[in-house]
């Protein structure tokens, strides 16, 4: 074997984002200003009956344009500045595009895992984990908006605590 490889496999690493279900709105947006950009007459003869200067019709496409780079900019935005990570040693968030904030938990330091759902989160299938450890009265870690949060965090503490315990987690 070459020097500095292991012969024991590479730990199991989870990495998730926010889920695509979480940000229904800001896709939304962004449809409605593709719409408003592409048939600016509908919203013409709704707002300002029959007639409307080319001013209007412009004012109009411009709202539909910053509502596409808005919702659409947004979105993305949401999506992949935040990377939640899960190794069989630790729980981490990072935070950011270009800076960066990281907050992480080791397994030992852990103390209860929490699903948080709003009545939304639970008719689209998302919500947060947050992970709280000793010494603390909030979660130092939080897992916001991933997608199927009551099994992912059953699939999470098999990761941390091995097969075993996340079984016994599930019952």
């Amino acid at each position: 074997m070459p020097p500095g490889r292991s012969s024991e496999p590479a730990a199991p690493t989870l990495q998730l984002h926010v889920a695509n279900r979480a940000l229904a709105g800001w896709w939304l947006l962004a449809a409605i200003g593709l719409f408003t950009l592409v048939f600016p007459g509908y919203w013409v003869a709704w707002l300002a009956g029959a007639s409307a200067s080319a001013e209007v019709f412009a004012m109009i496409r411009a709202a539909g344009g910053t509502a596409v780079l808005l919702g659409v900019g947004r979105a993305l935005y949401v999506r992949y500045a935040a990377v939640y990570t899960v190794t069989p040693d630790a729980v981490s968030a990072r935070l950011g595009v270009f800076a960066h904030n990281t907050n992480y938990v080791r397994k030992n330091h852990i103390r209860t895992i929490e699903v948080r759902q709003s009545a939304l989160g639970r008719l689209l299938g998302f919500g947060d984990i947050a992970f709280a450890s000793a010494g603390t009265n909030y979660p130092e870690v939080v897992f916001a908006r991933v997608s199927g949060p009551v099994g992912l965090k059953q699939r999470i503490t098999g990761a941390i605590y091995g097969t075993e315990r996340g079984r016994e987690q599930e019952s």
